[in-house]
């Protein structure tokens, strides 16, 4: 459903479009969290269309996401929209070439940087012909005087960097190697940070995780767990006690209790309620049973009970209302 595919969720492969295997593909590599992702030209497969279109759900799923990915690829326009850095290898053996740092305006879909200018400052058209002649079937390739003579183009639309003079660039966007550098050197520090950061799973320190400390740990609040159980019956008895010899506590006052009028007694009765529900909210953040609603609200309603008995006895209800009625 996240990813726009719960609607095919019983449909077998052979009944999917080749973007939505793509998009399968790269979900279910996701789900064994990598940290990071190769793409071995995952769009060659579908057609210039599909391409596009599936390039924006691999793109935002991988940003989405928050991981790294290295995408391999023959087309040069797909590796301009969809890279944030562009490395050209040599032939067999392969080796690094160069690196070109792309510097596009953040948070735009591979297809939105297309229509950009810059796109077609990295995307040369006459680089993209040579090329084409190049690995094209049945076309003249290029002669070494052209690739010589463009390479010359090239290297002289070339501008010097102000920053660090071993750093050239030729777009308008300024070097793009100095914002790669200083992008590197923040994700470093953040990988410090993190490095710093002990990581816990379900409270405890990975580094900690060992099958004695885990069973000791186990122990340790299976211990916690049964002294608080006890402490609760405790709690519960005395509570139960207390309400049951209410009126005995409360016999000498009788007097006392008769002289305040009967209203004024119901009132002392809501107060207490409420004072005894708060109390066994706070309660609940200690002892689990006190979550159980219907262990709460029996409590109230025994401690009610008593404390309405007490008021009809003490004030000799029963007698008085005999006396009413003869």
């Amino acid at each position: 459903n996240k990813y726009g595919l719960g609607k095919f969720i019983n449909h077998y492969p052979k009944e999917l479009s080749g973007g939505m295997r793509q998009r399968i593909a790269l979900i279910r590599t996701l789900a064994t969290r990598p940290k990071i992702l190769l793409l071995d030209e995952p769009f060659s497969a579908l057609d210039y269309q599909t391409r596009l279109s599936v390039q924006d759900d691999v793109y935002d799923i991988i940003k989405n996401e928050q991981k790294s990915a290295i995408l391999v690829t023959h087309d040069i326009s797909e590796a301009i929209c969809m890279s944030d850095r562009i490395i050209v290898l040599t032939k067999s053996p392969a080796k690094v070439k160069t690196i070109i740092a792309l510097e596009f305006p953040k948070n735009l879909t591979p297809f939105e940087r297309r229509k950009t200018p810059i796109f077609h400052e990295y995307f040369n058209k006459e680089t993209l012909e040579l090329f084409e002649r190049a690995f094209t079937k049945d076309c003249q390739r290029p002669s070494a005087y052209e690739w010589q003579e463009h390479l010359w183009k090239l290297t002289h639309r070339l501008k010097q960097c102000k920053n660090n003079p071993n750093h050239v660039y030729f777009t308008s966007k300024g070097c793009g190697l100095c914002s790669v550098e200083s992008k590197f050197y923040k994700d470093l520090d953040v990988i410090k940070q993190k490095r710093q950061t002990p990581e816990k799973i379900r409270g405890i320190e990975v580094t900690q995780l060992s099958t004695k400390k885990v069973q000791a740990e186990k122990e340790k609040k299976h211990h916690h767990d049964a002294n608080m159980q006890k402490i609760f019956i405790v709690s519960v008895i005395s509570y139960v006690t207390f309400f049951a010899f209410l009126i005995k506590i409360l016999t000498p006052l009788k007097n006392d209790i008769k002289e305040i009028s009967l209203g004024f007694q119901g009132l002392i009765v809501v107060f207490v309620l409420l004072g005894l529900r708060k109390l066994l909210n706070k309660g609940a953040k200690i002892f689990e049973q006190l979550k159980n609603k219907v262990v709460c609200e029996t409590l109230l309603v025994y401690a009610f009970i008593w404390m309405l008995m007490s008021m009809v006895l003490l004030n000799e209800l029963p007698k008085n209302l005999f006396s009413l009625a003869n």
